[in-house]
């Protein structure tokens, strides 16, 4: 059997730790965090900038216009309106060819390139 010394000693450490843990959840219950407060910080970035020439100024586009429905449809009229419109479409999309091709010349340029991609 366990002296009665021994007991008093095992219960003051128990209550030692008990108090020490009852303190530190006081302590953290109790503690105030500090008001957020939010911070702004202005970062300037310096990047070099090559000047570029302007670019050339390009004409209008301009299309040919759309052929008109017959007014009196027949056979050869409804075929003639078709084969003006495939020839209109045609012309549209070379000029836009053409266009796009224009374009890509001036980027390559900027871009200090001979041969387009």
């Amino acid at each position: 059997m366990k002296e009665k010394g021994e007991w008093f000693l095992g219960g003051c450490l128990a209550g030692v730790v008990v108090l020490m843990y009852v303190f530190s959840c006081l302590g953290c219950a109790t503690t105030k965090c500090p008001p957020c407060v939010p911070e702004q910080e202005v970062v300037t970035i310096e990047v070099p900038v090559l000047s570029c020439p302007v670019p050339a100024q390009l004409p209008p586009l301009s299309y040919p216009e759309w052929p008109k429905p017959p007014q009196i449809v027949t056979e050869g009229a409804r075929k003639g309106f078709y084969a003006d419109t495939a020839a209109t479409q045609k012309a549209r999309e070379k000029i836009l060819l053409d266009r796009i091709g224009v374009l890509e010349g001036q980027l390559n340029q900027y871009r200090g390139e001979d041969t387009p991609h």
